[in-house]
């Protein structure tokens, strides 16, 4: 409930979750945070989660380099928080093998009380681990037979401390990566109660996130890289009207919901606020290579500038490329295939 999250001041779901048996939460210290809800040991898109019965998105994973989290929420505007454990499909679908998480938004009546038309609240935090700052408040009103919530969150932050002490470049470090984010979420709600404890009401609830890593610990698996930087972007919409009604006939309840909702996870390269942007090249291109055939361009791109236009241009001189670049094109030898390591507009 929310009196259980405000007393052992919750920041995350990881908090609200430490205490429950047989479930735990993902976390990453590198650069992606919070992760999957693990129930007795099933974790990803095999554990049900919903937000006012609505189904979150799946969550997806790329190597070290893609990751949409099925957490785009704040605990901050959230009244409660159900578990399931165990085989849920045949209530809620082939994703409940695992079980089901159900969050309930606050809603205004648990702001208010019954004689009143007007509650809220607001409050603020902060943890040492991160040196983030958190803000929350909310308000409800009441106005004859209309409940009206507005509320947001909103928490910056930077890369949570340990006691590592090797400061290096590469995978020997054991010092955090320098990383920059926030968080926020907004909320509003309008419910008309009908008799019989039933109603009517909509909602629109959002929420964003956005990351930035200096990922100094580069990629294990490829010794080329040298700079690797990530830009994680996240953001969820959902719109839902919903109704409950009792004793209507012979029927005991009947409960509808339709909703839209859209949710964009987005790692764009660096220099880059999308891949779509390289076609055509700009003029004005700094490209960092290796090749066999040194000074010749003759393989495609890892990193987003399409094939067909290098494959067109592999007799050009690589030098052509970046008369306009500020700095001079690194090129080496290898014995392995040639691979364009980064490549962006400035």
């Amino acid at each position: 409930t929310r009196e259980d999250l405000e007393r052992d001041l919750a920041r995350d779901i990881r908090d609200a979750l430490r205490y429950e048996p047989g479930v735990s939460v993902e976390h990453s210290a590198a650069r992606f945070g919070l992760g999957n809800i693990a129930i007795r040991g099933l974790e990803g898109n095999r554990v049900q989660m919903l937000v006012d019965g609505v189904r979150m998105p799946d969550g997806y994973r790329v190597g070290s380099f893609s990751n949409a989290s099925r957490n785009p929420y704040d605990l901050g505007l959230l009244s409660r928080i159900e578990i399931l454990r165990g085989p849920g499909s045949a209530l809620y679908g082939s994703d409940a093998l695992a079980g089901v998480v159900s969050m309930t938004t606050l809603a205004p009546g648990d702001l208010m009380r019954r004689d009143t038309t007007f509650g809220g609240f607001a409050h603020a935090g902060y943890a040492s681990m991160d040196d983030s700052v958190s803000r929350a408040g909310a308000v409800a009103a009441r106005a004859g037979a209309v409940e009206i919530l507005v509320g947001a969150t909103r928490t910056d932050g930077r890369e949570r401390d340990n006691r590592g002490d090797m400061d290096a470049l590469g995978a020997a470090r054991t010092v955090p990566n320098p990383q920059d984010g926030f968080g926020a979420s907004q909320l509003a709600k309008l419910v008309i109660p009908m008799r019989g404890g039933g109603h009517w009401g909509a909602t629109f609830d959002r929420f964003e996130r956005r990351v930035a890593t200096d990922v100094q610990s580069l990629n294990p698996q490829s010794p080329r890289t040298t700079n690797l930087t990530g830009d994680d972007r996240a953001e969820r919409r959902r719109a839902s009207v919903d109704g409950v009604m009792h004793d209507i006939g012979f029927v005991d309840r009947i409960s509808v919901i339709a909703y839209d909702q859209r949710s964009e996870t987005v790692h764009p390269p660096p220099f880059l606020a999308s891949a779509r942007r390289l076609m055509p090249l700009p003029p004005v291109m700094l490209i960092e290579l290796v090749s066999t055939s040194p000074p010749s361009i003759t393989a495609g791109c890892t990193m987003g500038v399409p094939p067909s236009y290098l494959s067109s241009h592999s007799s050009v001189p690589s030098a052509g490329l970046i008369a306009a670049a500020p700095e001079p094109v690194s090129i080496s030898t290898c014995s392995t295939p040639p691979m364009v390591a980064r490549c962006g507009e400035l």
